[in-house]
């Protein structure tokens, strides 16, 4: 996609993802260990779909990135850090 200035706009700027924390237990006692991060687009589109479009456009990696860097700033916003292990 291009911006106004007719150059490509930062994945940033076009996507709004968050991020959702599925916990990762252990089972012999039951603890959480860590978290899996997943991609949430806060249109209501499915990852499926979001994923399938990137690739589509060629533009699988900015995706990846922009969902990379919202799972790490929410992670660390909501205190999953140490002891956790966090999984992207």
């Amino acid at each position: 996609m291009s911006s106004p200035s007719g150059s490509r706009a930062g994945v940033a700027d076009e996507l709004d993802v968050q991020a959702a924390f599925q916990p990762i237990f252990d089972l012999r006692d039951g603890a959480v260990i860590g978290y899996e991060a997943l991609a949430r687009p806060r249109d209501g589109t499915s990852p499926e779909q979001l994923f399938a479009n990137a690739r589509k456009q060629g533009r699988l990696a900015e995706v990846d990135r922009a969902c990379r860097a919202a799972a790490l700033r929410e992670a660390a916003a909501a205190g999953l850090g140490a002891p956790f292990a966090l999984f992207l």
